[in-house]
């Protein structure tokens, strides 16, 4: 069984095709708190030195990933492929493996296509792999809910992206600390509003 520790001198944030076409037919009950949960990830991996990479579903037809996530990740560039999964893609593959890191935490849409394969060659190949739950979607709820059962029977680890954030921080009382500290303060301030 996998670790469900996570540490960020370890941790890769791989973020999976979520883009402008695909986005309006995820459901909206997942839509909302996928986009919040992913720009957690990727601000938390930003404060904690954890490398990111964000993938793109053939973007010629699907559109390139949506700005709220693109605006978060500045200079981070996307990875085109036509595989569903990440790990299938030689570029990916290879980027993967040059960060030399062992446990890989995924977000994004589909959670039933993408998603979902790519978390579970991961898992084959060796690395220690975690599902942000509160960061994937799919068009029909059901699908993320098998998904995910699916991805538990494959050895990856189910989490929420404030878990991850968290044990990424390790304690409390560091510049990082405080850095996602007031992250959070100001996302639950904005979700008030």
């Amino acid at each position: 069984m996998n670790d469900p520790r996570l540490d960020p001198a370890k941790s890769l944030l791989l973020v999976v095709d979520i883009q402008e076409r695909l986005m309006p037919a995820i459901s909206p009950e997942d839509s909302e708190l996928l986009i919040a949960a992913s720009q957690l990830l990727i601000k938390a991996a930003q404060i904690f030195g954890v490398p990111v990479l964000l993938s793109e579903q053939y973007p010629k037809g699907l559109g390139p990933t949506i700005e709220p996530i693109s605006k978060t990740l500045e200079a981070t560039l996307p990875i085109a492929k036509t595989e569903f999964s990440c790990w299938q893609n030689p570029a990916l593959n290879a980027r993967i493996q040059s960060l030399q890191r062992s446990q890989i935490v995924v977000c994004g849409i589909e959670a039933h296509i993408c998603v979902l394969q790519s978390a579970l060659d991961l898992s084959s190949a060796g690395f220690s792999v975690f599902i942000a739950a509160d960061g994937i979607g799919s068009r029909n709820p059901f699908d993320k809910s098998i998904a995910l059962r699916l991805a538990e029977k494959g050895n990856v680890l189910i989490s929420t992206a404030e878990t991850v954030a968290f044990q990424w921080a390790g304690k409390a009382g560091t510049p990082e600390f405080k850095a996602l500290s007031k992250l959070l303060s100001q996302n639950r301030i904005e979700s008030l509003n």
